[in-house]
């Protein structure tokens, strides 16, 4: 049975080797971790990275959006009195839990800006 090896750079580093770069690495079964070594990332290594957290995040914020938008009317029906607190109740705690969701992306998208 292989069991998966992986490596992974310390906070601000990246792994090389030859002209592969990554920050984990799951090691083949004849490769060893000896033959990576990490580096500093360039600046604009840094500037790639936040700005695909940035966009990843961004395009997750736009799908959470949908997600939310798409119960806007049995939140509307729970408060015009047409379904129950009791049916209400799951979809509240979804909403709940997108917007919070969409608030930790958000920050993440000002801390990487």
């Amino acid at each position: 049975m292989f069991s998966k090896k992986t490596i992974k750079a310390d906070e601000g580093k990246i792994l090389f080797k030859d002209d592969l770069t990554s920050f984990e690495v799951v090691l083949g079964k004849n490769d060893n971790p000896d033959n990576w070594s990490q580096r500093d990332m360039t600046k604009e290594e840094i500037y790639n990275l936040n700005l695909g957290i940035a966009n990843s995040a961004g395009e997750t914020i736009a799908e959470l959006k949908e997600q939310l938008s798409a119960t806007d009317y049995k939140a509307i029906k729970f408060f015009e009195g047409w379904i129950s607190e009791e049916d209400y109740a799951p979809v509240k705690a979804l909403r709940q839990a997108l917007r919070e969701r969409i608030n930790m992306l958000e920050r993440t998208i000002r801390e990487n800006a």
